[in-house]
Parts: C-alpha cells; sequence; structure tokens
C-alpha cells in the first residue's frame, strides 16, 4: 500500500521537474536564437561586401596596390587577410610591374554579373560561404568565402576559387569535382 506522504513527496517534485524542463528548453531556445543571428549576420557581411566591391570595382584596379587602401578601410575584412593581399600583390609586382593579373577578391580576370550567396556553415567562430559568380551567359563559378568573427563582428579572411584545380577543397559542405 502506498502511504499518504509518498504521494504528496511524488506530486511535490513534479513542479521541479517540469521547471527543469522549461528551463532546459529556453537554454535550446537561446541557442537556436544565436545560431540564427550568426547565420543572418554571416550572410549580410558577405553580401555588402560583394555588393560593395562589385559597385566599386570600376574604380580600383584590384591587382595592384590601391585594393590594400579600399580593403583598409573596410571594418568587415580580417586584417591578417588583408596582410595576405598586400604580400601577395607586392610579390607580384616585384615579378611583373603588371601586377597578379587577377583580381583576389574575385579570383579571376572578369567580373560578373551578379553574385548570389548559399547559407552559411558556421563552426564556431569561423563560417564558410559558396558565392557564385553569375556571367552573363548565365552560367556560374563558384567561390569559397571563409569569414572570421572577430569582437563580435564577421569579416572576410579568406577567398577560393573551387574550380582552380590546386585550391579543389570543400567548402561548407559543398565539393567541386
Amino acid at each position: 500500500m502506498i502511504s499518504k506522504n509518498a504521494v504528496l513527496k511524488n506530486n511535490a517534485s513534479k513542479p521541479v521537474v517540469i521547471a527543469l524542463l522549461a528551463l532546459a528548453m529556453s537554454f535550446i531556445s537561446l541557442a537556436a536564437l544565436a545560431v540564427d543571428n550568426d547565420s543572418s549576420q554571416v550572410s549580410q557581411a558577405t553580401s555588402k561586401f560583394y555588393n560593395d566591391y562589385l559597385q566599386r570595382i570600376n574604380n580600383l584596379n584590384p591587382d595592384s596596390p590601391e585594393l590594400i587602401p579600399y580593403l583598409s578601410g573596410r571594418n568587415d575584412v580580417d586584417p591578417a587577410y588583408l596582410e595576405r593581399l598586400n604580400n601577395l600583390i607586392t610579390e607580384a609586382l616585384k615579378e611583373d610591374e603588371t601586377g597578379l593579373g587577377y583580381d583576389p577578391i574575385l579570383m579571376g580576370q572578369q567580373v560578373p554579373e551578379k553574385m548570389t550567396f548559399d547559407g552559411p556553415i558556421i563552426n564556431g567562430a569561423i563560417a564558410e560561404v559558396i558565392a557564385h559568380k553569375i556571367w552573363g551567359d548565365g552560367t556560374s563559378s563558384p567561390l569559397c568565402i571563409t569569414l572570421n568573427k572577430q569582437d563580435g563582428a564577421w569579416r572576410i579572411s579568406d577567398v577560393i576559387d573551387m574550380e582552380y584545380e590546386g585550391l579543389r577543397r570543400d567548402c561548407g559542405g559543398m565539393k567541386v569535382d
């Protein structure tokens, strides 16, 4: 036979269990909101950077040192990436006064008509976005854009042409064969 105290004790623990479950659900919801917020911020940072760049490209010589001051004036570019680009351009100019011969932001010699972006894959403070350069004939070429979260802001930290033989790799779960 069950005693009256046992029933009261059992019923008293139910509100505690319910409260703990509610608290756990709140934490899960907050975590999901944080991921959604990061996803939105990464998407916005990537599209804003490239949309601004495409509008500005006609006034820049992207394979020359004038690219660096433009990028330095932006708060969405990782300083380490900026330094790598500066070194790349400087070394190319030592070898050939024409520079790189390609745009290191678009990873090519031509400017696409537009760009589209897949949703980001986020792993902690690193995100990858696949961008598609859309050409006049309707074809596209994929780029892998990496961003790092620094001081609460997402910054472009690398760009790789996913079709270039020497750089093929996974990006956000996609691999170009």
